[in-house]
């Protein structure tokens, strides 16, 4: 049966090529073909079209932007919930349900079922599912920041993100899946306003508890079926039963020469048993079949009754059973392996294998470490020993390694490393790694997107290291605020990063006068990126006033700069181009001639406000050539696209689209999203005088729908040209029209807008 379906997925594949899941018609033509027995014609069809496939697209909403979290694809298929699965599927698909809650207790097998379902009903929501795992979150006020970054959307520019999702999902079919909603209850509210705002949106919750919202309805996921002891079943029934279909199917999985035979019913049903039906707990006691055969996990088991019956006093009953199976595993180990898993417990998020290699080799060099009784492995025999055993999962297929602990794993390992001592030291350890990693980045070289990608991934193991910084180093973390502040803004965490030094600087005691500047000019750049003004314009002055004392040329020019951006935002272009000039001048006056491409930039945006066409080309000219010479693509683009903003003032609409189209590709091609931005009002503007106002309409929509999804604004001179274009436009076709583009254009997803507009490019 297994390889008919996997056989019907590939065949599924190639005549549906990026669907979910295939129709129910091809299925049973696929059925018929493989000559399926009646009898098992219809679980064959079900498995079938339950089988996802791998394309990300499929489960994404078509007007997805950014990088919106795709359902996870489970890389075992779901054993024994055929019937609940049945059950759920059809209230979830009724239409007056709004909110799902799978309840029950860790292990249970919540977050594979909720994965399940929403892959089943996927076809039945238009704009797709989109999974957000709450399992890191620790505070209620993030859950809508993960909720927004996995539709895709970033923070910042003074946009509340609540109201920003509440419009954009208004008119959208969406399945929300999320996962671990224990972590926060306080947040249930604003799921609740999520729900009243979208009258399409369907929530599907994973959790411990309820979220206690009206119109709630909770279904309790039980642990799988078990065959009755006093009554043992025939070895075909009761290899039917699913606690026992899983165990075998997991066994099978890792040895092939495991058979459930007379010899061993007796053992793998008890064992089920003692294992209360937990998936999580079967499936780590079946990792261990390559070395124990059932009767000997039983017996190991018997002999450590008390692990699987009874725990820490304080955790609820539902959470013991799962604890104990843990356990059990954790005694499995070694010495040295325990401590090795116990040492990776404080990673967030996953973490690489030189990662580990640096913070455990600290671990083993401190005077103050426990000592072994046995001296620990290399670290990659550890490693293999855990992921073997199923304590850590290992993702390969991303060109790198990357691994993790399972949440419960990681929680019990914590505890495990609290009782032993150690966590402190390990925290340390740990903040010292990511702390030297920020400090090492090479974020403003032409290695830029290459860090943003790896400090990226390393998220959550820099937030768990800053939290150690501001309360143990607050003073070490003031001296990151170049490193990371440039990564927190590009990358949406302009909140999060000013938050962060806020704290710190707040905690800091006798700082030296460049580090107090430092994060001062910081904290008020990441402020004007939020539109707070004020704030951003105090903070920059008093860190100008610093620089000066300390005689800092470089420092004063950079700031300099930055209130520069202020005035632009305040529309001031005679002061924005004064204190640009001033800054220009500073970092030729100490031959950073680079950095000037920054201020030229402010300067032409200046300029070309004012109508000063002339000066704005010289600017943007000079710049480009700084850029292009220093290796900077980034700064490269903005220029490119300005001058064809030139070229197009000027008449020269076929100059203006190829600098506009040049900048475009670039920006695709390094992820560059603002660049994207630009270029699509740019290539508005060519539509318009072109005559075609209805491919302006569309790209005028895909920006307002980019813009809405990231938080941010226009700057002064592409909001001023924007505007401009959506008057001319509105000139040009009536109120229906415009409407019916307005509306294919916020649909269209940003590879199909860029094609289109790459299209047009082409033609004219």
């Amino acid at each position: 049966m297994a390889q008919q379906v996997g056989c019907a997925a590939v065949t599924i594949k190639q005549f549906e090529s990026g669907q979910r899941r295939p129709s129910r018609q091809i299925a049973e033509l696929l059925a018929t073909c493989l000559a399926i027995p009646a009898d098992e014609r219809d679980a064959f069809i079900r498995a079938a079209r339950t089988t996802p496939t791998s394309d990300p697209s499929a489960t994404l909403p078509a007007e997805a932007v950014g990088t919106p979290r795709q359902l996870p694809i489970p890389p075992t298929p779901l054993i024994g919930r055929e019937q609940v699965l049945a059950l759920l599927q059809t209230r979830l698909l009724h239409p007056d349900l709004r909110l799902l809650t799978l309840l029950g207790p860790p292990g249970v097998g919540k977050t594979r079922l909720g994965i399940q379902l929403a892959a089943n009903v996927g076809d039945s929501f238009t704009d797709g599912v989109v999974f957000v795992s709450l399992a890191p979150v620790r505070e209620a006020d993030q859950v809508m920041i993960a909720i927004g970054r996995a539709l895709g959307y970033q923070e910042g520019a003074g946009h509340e993100l609540l109201a920003r999702l509440q419009r954009s999902l208004r008119r959208q079919k969406l399945l929300l899946v999320l996962d671990n909603f224990e972590h926060v209850p306080e947040a249930a509210p604003l799921v609740g306003e999520l729900l009243s705002a979208a009258p399409h949106l369907k929530v599907l919750a994973t959790s411990r508890t309820p979220l206690h919202l009206y119109g709630e309805q909770e279904v309790v996921v039980s642990p799988l079926a078990l065959p009755p002891l006093h009554a043992l079943p025939a070895l075909a029934e009761l290899a039917g039963y699913p606690a026992v279909a899983l165990f075998m199917a997991r066994a099978q999985a890792i040895s092939d020469s495991v058979k459930l035979d007379q010899t061993n019913l007796h053992a793998v049903a008890e064992l089920c048993h003692r294992l209360d039906g937990l998936p999580l707990a079967i499936e780590l006691a079946a990792g261990r079949i390559r070395l124990l055969t059932p009767q000997m996990l039983l017996d190991r088991i018997q002999n450590r009754r008390h692990l699987l019956t009874s725990g820490a006093s304080d955790l609820p009953a539902r959470h013991q059973t799962l604890w104990n199976a843990i356990d059990w595993s954790y005694t499995l180990l070694s010495e040295a392996e325990r401590w090795v898993l116990r040492q990776l417990a404080v990673f967030a998020g996953g973490w690489t294998l030189e990662a580990a290699e640096a913070i455990l080799e600290q671990a083993t060099s401190a005077p103050d470490v426990a000592q072994f009784n046995a001296t620990p492995p290399p670290l990659l025999d550890s490693m293999t020993t855990l992921v073997s055993q199923s304590l850590v999962a290992a993702d390969t297929h991303r060109g790198s390694a990357r691994y993790h602990l399972l949440e419960s794993i990681r929680e019990y390992a914590l505890d495990r490393l609290t009782e032993c001592d150690e966590a402190n030291q390990a925290r340390r350890h740990h903040a010292e790694y990511y702390f030297s990693l920020a400090e090492t980045s090479e974020l403003h070289s032409i290695q830029e997107s290459v860090w943003m990608d790896r400090l990226e991934q390393e998220h959550e193991n820099l937030q768990i290291a800053l939290a150690w910084m501001v309360e143990h180093a607050p003073e070490r973390l003031v001296r990151l605020a170049d490193d990371l502040g440039w990564f927190w803004q590009v990358r949406g965490y302009v909140s999060e990063g000013r938050r962060w030094l806020e704290s710190a600087l707040a905690r800091a005691q006798d700082i030296p006068k460049f580090d107090h500047a430092r994060v001062l000019s910081m904290i008020g750049f990441l402020a004007r990126e939020m539109g707070d003004l004020a704030i951003a314009q105090t903070m920059l002055e008093e860190s100008l006033r610093l620089f000066q004392q300390i005689g800092d040329i470089g420092k004063q020019a950079g700031t300099l700069n930055a209130l520069a951006m202020v005035a632009l935002s305040r529309g001031d272009t005679v002061t924005t181009d004064r204190l640009a000039s001033q800054s220009a001048t500073l970092f030729r006056l100490i031959g950073l001639e680079l950095e000037v491409t920054g201020s030229l930039l402010l300067i032409g945006d200046a300029a070309y406000l004012m109508h000063d066409y002339e000066r704005a080309e010289a600017a943007y000219t000079e710049g480009l050539r700084l850029a292009q010479e220093g290796g900077k693509t980034r700064s490269a683009i903005y220029r490119i696209i300005r001058l064809g903003r030139i070229a197009l003032v000027k008449g020269a609409s076929d100059q203006a689209v190829t600098q506009v189209v040049k900048g475009l590709s670039l920006s695709r091609q390094t992820n560059n999203i603002w660049g994207v931005i630009m270029a699509l009002a740019g290539l508005a503007s060519v539509a318009v005088v072109l005559d075609n106002p209805t491919l302006a309409t569309r790209l005028l929509a895909a920006i307002d729908a980019l813009l809405t999804r990231f938080g941010t604004r226009l700057w002064p001179v592409d909001h001023a040209e924007y505007e401009r274009t959506m008057t001319a436009v509105r000139a040009q076709i009536d109120e229906a029209m415009f409407k019916s583009e307005w509306t294919a254009g916020h649909t269209l997803a940003l590879d199909q807008i860029i094609e289109e507009a790459m299209a047009f490019s082409v033609r004219a």
